[in-house]
Order: C-alpha cells, then sequence, then structure tokens
C-alpha cells in the first residue's frame, strides 16, 4: 500500500520535471566525482565518528563547491561495503590513500585549508537508549549543523585533547546550547532543502548534512515534536476539508505524507522557476485527486472512496 502512494508521487514528480531532468538531483543531492580518497579504518567510536563524520562533511562540501578534490571514506569491513566500494572505484577510479586513523584524515583537511578548527560538544550519556525517549544532550547536533559554517569537526569533551594536539583551535563551545537556540542562531544561514534527523547518541549520516549546510535535529526532542505539532494541525484542516471522505486513521495519514512530501518538492520547482505556477496547481490537484479516489480505496474504508477536486 505504501509502495502504491511512493509510486503514485514518484510518477507525478517525475511528470512535472520531464523537461528539466536536472531539476531531479536537488532531492537526491549529486556531487561531483572525486580525484582521491582518504581511506579511514573503521571507526567503532560514536564520538571519534562524530569528528569523522563532520571532516567527511567538510571535505564532499569542498569537492562540492569546487574547492578540493578529496573525499573521506571509511574502510568499513563488511560484504555489503565491500562489494559497493569496489563497483564505486571501478566508475570513479580514484586515486585511493590509506590513512592511520580519523585524526591522521582530518590533519590532511588542515592543511588543505579545508578544517580551521573544531567544535565542542558533551556527548549525550544519557541512560536512554538509542532513538528512545528520554533526557536527552542535544549539543552534538547543534556542533553538527554549524561545522559547515565555521569550518570546524565536531569534537566530544573526551577528545578535545586529541584535536589541540593536531593544532586545531576552538571555534565554538556548544555544550550548554540545544537545538532551539541553534535554529533561532543560524536558521537563516542554513539550507531550506534539507533537514538531517540524527539522534545525538549516533554518529551516522552526519556527513550529509554537514556536506549541504543542514540543520541537524534530534528526534526525539523539542524543535521536532513542535514541527509535528504543526504537522498534525495541518493534517487535521486537511482531513476537514475532505470530511465526507476520509477518516483518520493511520492510511488515511500515509496518504497525507505523500502528498506533504510531493506538495513541497513541486512547489519547490515553481519558485525555482522551473515549472509554471499553474502547471504546479494542475500537479498537486490532479495528485490529490488521484490519491483520494484511487489509492484511496486499495487502502482500506475511510481513506477515501469519492472525487475530490479541492484546489490546494
Amino acid at each position: 500500500m505504501a509502495r502504491t502512494i511512493c509510486l503514485l508521487c514518484a510518477l507525478v514528480l517525475l511528470a512535472s520535471a520531464a523537461a528539466q531532468p536536472e531539476a531531479l538531483y536537488r532531492y537526491w543531492p549529486r556531487f561531483p566525482r572525486p580525484t582521491t580518497l582518504i581511506v579511514v579504518p573503521f571507526v567503532g567510536d560514536h564520538e571519534e565518528g562524530m569528528a569523522f563524520e563532520t571532516a567527511a562533511g567538510l571535505a564532499a562540501r569542498a569537492v562540492l563547491q569546487g574547492r578540493g578534490d578529496a573525499m573521506l571514506l571509511e574502510d568499513v569491513r563488511n560484504t555489503g561495503y565491500i562489494r559497493w566500494r569496489a563497483g564505486m572505484e571501478k566508475l570513479v577510479q580514484p586515486r585511493c590513500i590509506d590513512v592511520a586513523d580519523t585524526w591522521d584524515a582530518i590533519a590532511r583537511l588542515r592543511d588543505a585549508g579545508l578544517v580551521r578548527g573544531y567544535v565542542l560538544y558533551r556527548y549525550d550519556a544519557n541512560a536512554r537508549g538509542f532513538h528512545e525517549q528520554g533526557p536527552i544532550d542535544e549539543s552534538v547536533n547543534v556542533a553538527t549543523s554549524i561545522c559547515s559554517l565555521v569550518d570546524g569537526v565536531a569534537v566530544s569533551e573526551r577528545l578535545q585533547q586529541r584535536a589541540e594536539a593536531l593544532g586545531l583551535q576552538l571555534l565554538a563551545d556548544v555544550r550548554e546550547r540545544d537545538e532551539a537556540w541553534c535554529l533561532q542562531q543560524y536558521g537563516d544561514r542554513l539550507s531550506r532543502g534539507l533537514l538531517t534527523m540524527a539522534d545525538p547518541k549516533s554518529r551516522v549520516a552526519r556527513h550529509l548534512g554537514v556536506a549541504l549546510e543542514a540543520l541537524t535535529l534530534s528526534r526525539p526532542g523539542p524543535v521536532h515534536d513542535a514541527a509535528e505539532k504543526l504537522w498534525e494541525q495541518q493534517f487535521e484542516g486537511w482531513l476537514h476539508s475532505f470530511e465526507d471522505y476520509l477518516t483518520d486513521n493511520a492510511r488515511t495519514r500515509g496518504m497525507y505524507a505523500a502528498y506533504r512530501g510531493l506538495n513541497q518538492a513541486t512547489c519547490r520547482l515553481w519558485l525555482n522557476g522551473e515549472i509554471e505556477k499553474e502547471d504546479a496547481r494542475q500537479i498537486l490537484m490532479k495528485a490529490q485527486k488521484a490519491l483520494i479516489t484511487e489509492v484511496g480505496p486499495l487502502l482500506g474504508e475511510g481513506a477515501g472512496t469519492h472525487p475530490a477536486t479541492a484546489t490546494p
């Protein structure tokens, strides 16, 4: 069922960008091929992993902006990664440089002028499990968010001496800061095209957020919770518009989430001048009608059974 919704949205988005296929790359970020890969042994420690991830993001950002030609690669020794790396190297044909550890890689970025210093944070040592509710320290997400703005890597209190041993200067101390503060202070300088979600305990996937200058939020977390509340209010308004056809259930919410994603993508194409306003309007009207009249009945009772032609 979810696959049906995703397919519908993908088809409509593809149709809207058919004349200008390059527009699709804004949703699946495209980076120039690096000529060099700095290969770091597997980083098993999450705190060191934060430094690695943010350094990798700065390197990728430099390649994206034409200021560098090297990216970082973590040598993860499992079958999937090994196969992917072999295929990537065959296609890209980079020069690979093996280094001792994360700090050796950071030193190389420092020497290339891509890392000026470090942003100090406090690692979330609360007792909650990964991605669970409970007390949360958001400072590493603040650090991740501003690394690209100051050309710094995120460094925990425990690893501060390692950073200083490289001659890196303290660029910001965000140990007492939270995501709400970060959004207020730096929101106008961060990406409007990407939002990174990350548990402060986990280092995974932070490099992409840094490379694309995205705000990084925790889930759960107060800023995320405020966004969820706004989403709920908007959903209720949408549901009220089609109360003769829809009921509040998980399937209807899935339909709305699909429509919202398409709405944002289409509006961004229009605002960037890649499609006309009337074309964007027609796309959204047709997609909304198809969701309620064609996809909805497939999902079951209460997820749409009659035509709807309301203007988005």
